[in-house]
């Protein structure tokens, strides 16, 4: 059985002096990569591809891709589904690597996801060719939101008021997006956002700690969080001692760690993702009640509500 995967690169306006294929093997996977303009195009679209034969079962899963299924677009039931799914792990580790080392090493514009399209299909022991679609499965909860009867409204008073969404939010988003493409990037960028989130709630509570806050070295987010959050004047009302309690304290502190051996080794992010990404969320919206928006109570988790006292 050999497993093939195919992704074209996500790169805009490349120009090419020829048309040229290189293969080579990397980690026992055979990789090709192909540059050639298509008919009736004036850029070169760059096609990565890589090829194991007879995989085996996978030791383990790896936590950024546990949530993978492989759905077989003739609806033929998978009797190899663990051995593709090896192989596609594999295969999908080396072709991340290739197509980033492209846009690295040429220039090359293109979207936050490195490829832009995939096409997996597996040659099958009796000679017939099963194609596959790699999907994520839904993680129901993470993603349901509700808007109540009179909701909108206060939309409009917080634009009225000319209160725009924080950049911590933006950020802590990017970092969601970017949560299967770039695993490293996403928690970088997501403990930034916390890290970002709390400086602007001491600048806002604190008359005169903007220039501080914008010019002085901070201290780590943990001890900020220990130190300086029980001392800030909150609009929020809850004491000093509950403001962010121990769990989400910790759960950040975690967070903050793994992102420090991602910037300093460059390891893979050695915390659930997924999980970690929610956690700084609840912590914004826990810094967005703290800046009295009373109405981000409701957005933050059942356990850190009890924490604080709020339930």
């Amino acid at each position: 059985m050999r497993v093939k995967v195919s992704h074209t690169l996500s790169a805009r306006f490349v120009e090419i002096a020829k048309p040229s294929v290189e293969e080579f093997r990397d980690r026992g996977v055979l990789v090709r990569i192909e540059a050639r303009v298509p008919g009736g195009h004036t850029f070169a679209t760059v096609v990565c591809s890589g090829a194991v034969d007879d995989p085996s079962p996978p030791d383990q899963v790896e936590s950024w891709s546990a949530d993978l299924i492989l759905v077989a677009t003739d609806g033929r039931p998978l009797a190899e589904q663990e051995e593709i799914r090896s192989a596609w792990l594999t295969i999908e580790t080396v072709l991340q690597r290739v197509g980033k080392t492209l846009r690295w090493r040429f220039g090359l514009f293109g979207d936050d996801s490195v490829f832009s399209s995939t096409h997996l299909d597996v040659d099958l022991r009796d000679g017939a060719v099963l194609e596959l679609t790699p999907m994520r499965s839904a993680v129901m909860g993470d993603d349901i939101a509700e808007i109540g009867a009179d909701g909108l409204r206060a939309v409009a008073d917080l634009v009225g008021a000319s209160v725009d969404q924080p950049l911590a939010h933006e950020l802590w988003r990017e970092s969601w997006n970017l949560r299967h493409a770039s695993p490293r990037s996403s928690l970088v960028v997501g403990v930034a956002a916390a890290e970002v989130g709390f400086k602007q709630l001491v600048a806002l509570l604190v008359p005169g700690a903007e220039t501080l806050v914008e010019n002085l070295p901070s201290p780590p987010l943990e001890l900020m969080i220990h130190r300086v959050l029980p001392a800030l004047p909150v609009r929020s009302g809850v004491k000093a001692e509950r403001r962010c309690p121990r769990p989400i304290r910790k759960r950040i502190a975690q967070a903050v760690e793994a992102r420090n051996l991602v910037v300093h080794r460059g390891a893979t992010p050695a915390v659930d993702l997924r999980s970690t990404l929610l956690d700084i969320r609840d912590f914004l919206y826990l810094l967005d009640y703290h800046a009295g928006h009373r109405w981000a109570i409701e957005l933050i988790s059942d356990g850190t509500r009890a924490g604080l006292g709020q339930t």
